[in-house]
């Protein structure tokens, strides 16, 4: 089941990341015997939402498009990586010199009561290692590719 199926990628507009692929669901009793299942999770950063492309022996079967409030799946690699090179452009831009030294590590922001925000946002904690203090916050809307605040921790 192919991403650039027309249905998914009318979902998933330009700018979107693969969350995950799942294939080892068998589904019984169709006509044709067992049929292999896959879910594709994906992102979309165009139309701000989770896309879920439900497919059966590679042919899309479902699409089921979530806004970013309602629902996001955990940060993939690739925008762990994108947050702490937007976050490190920002540091670099307004004159931060030890920037290079940092460590960024990353998670999926939510609200303060617990709900997702309505686009795709990063918490960005740069240290000098894994147990050290953060010195600088950075929290980083990964469909705009914009900071939205960052904070240098003295």
């Amino acid at each position: 089941m192919a991403i650039a199926a027309p249905e998914v990628a009318s979902a998933i507009g330009d700018r979107h990341t693969l969350i995950s692929v799942t294939d080892d669901e068998i589904v019984p009793g169709s006509d044709q015997g067992d049929q292999a299942a896959t879910l594709v999770l994906l992102h979309s950063h165009d139309r701000s939402a989770t896309v879920e492309a439900h497919g059966r022996d590679s042919r899309v079967v479902e699409v089921v498009s979530r806004p970013a409030g309602a629902d996001q799946p955990p940060l993939a690699v690739d925008e762990k990586h994108r947050a702490t090179e937007v976050a490190r452009s920002h540091c670099e831009a307004v004159g931060g010199d030890r920037i290079d030294q940092l460590e960024g590590f990353v998670i999926l922001s939510v609200e303060s009561d617990g709900t997702h925000h309505d686009s795709r946002v990063a918490d960005v904690s740069s240290h000098v290692d894994h147990v050290a203090r953060p010195e600088l916050l950075t929290w980083v809307d990964l469909t705009a590719e914009t900071v939205l605040r960052a904070e240098v921790d003295r």
